[in-house]
């Protein structure tokens, strides 16, 4: 399938290439907290469960608790998914290929890396593969 930019983009000037190095370090840091209480809170419930194995609970009680460590599982994982296209995009900046569809090396819009900075495909691409 042929994907038809509006119109070609100019490649990022050094400039932006830092801007969006900054901005990729600030998400970073955002994301590793979240990771991290993610993981303390993950832990705790664990804690909690195996103390609370030998008190006799409801049903409905140990399904709650359940559910909710199964969600910041969830979303622990999605922490760390997120952590790695940061770290991902930060290596493209290191290698000189960051803002190029990995599919066929043109520059992704600068819009798409304003609302995705850790883009590796241009749209037309990442609805291809399914990102």
């Amino acid at each position: 399938m042929v994907h038809a930019q509006q119109q070609t983009e100019a490649p990022l000037t050094a400039d932006e290439v830092e801007e969006f190095r900054r901005l990729l370090a600030q998400q970073r840091r955002l994301a590793k907290e979240g990771k991290d209480v993610l993981e303390e809170e993950l832990h705790s419930e664990e804690q909690d469960a195996q103390q609370a194995s030998s008190v006799p609970t409801h049903p409905a009680d140990t399904a709650g608790e359940t559910y909710e460590r199964d969600l910041n599982a969830t979303e622990l994982a999605r922490e760390q998914n997120h952590l790695g296209e940061i770290d991902q995009a930060l290596a493209r900046i290191e290698e000189g290929t960051f803002g190029r569809c990995l599919a066929d090396g043109k520059q992704i819009p600068r819009k798409r890396l304003l609302a995705e900075p850790w883009a590796k495909y241009c749209i037309g691409h990442a609805k291809e593969l399914g990102n």
